[in-house]
């Protein structure tokens, strides 16, 4: 009996290991280039709001090195969007990453754009 319940311990451990992988297969990667545009969109948003913290605490007298900040974070967000959409192509890997990559730096372009617009006079 012991025998039987040994062997029945050993199937129920095998099904819980087997739930996590899809028909047999090793679990998908991250795609690299989607975790790339995840970091570019971090950073860019990160700049975005260190620029605005600085210009509200300076009383405005740090306008052109805000200014290049701004421009660093618009390439950091074309970069970002353009990894993100290759991390797309990827064949076999996770897609979320890409997605949420290529989302929150085009929300932080369309924000930058906002903000160099409503600069102009």
């Amino acid at each position: 009996m012991s025998d039987k319940l040994k062997k029945a311990k050993q199937r129920v451990a095998r099904r819980r290991k087997d739930v996590n992988i899809k028909y047999g297969q090793a679990e998908l990667k991250h795609s690299y280039f989607g975790v790339k545009s995840c970091v570019l969109a971090f950073f860019s948003l990160a700049i975005v709001f260190g620029t605005v913290w600085m210009a509200f605490t300076s009383d405005g007298t740090s306008t052109s090195f805000a200014g290049g900040l701004g421009i660093l974070a618009i390439a950091f967000t074309i970069v970002g969007i353009r990894s993100g959409i290759r991390g797309l192509k990827e064949k076999e890997r996770k897609k979320w990453s890409s997605r949420v990559g290529i989302t929150f730096c085009g929300l932080t372009l369309f924000l930058l754009i906002l903000i160099f617009l409503g600069g102009l006079p």
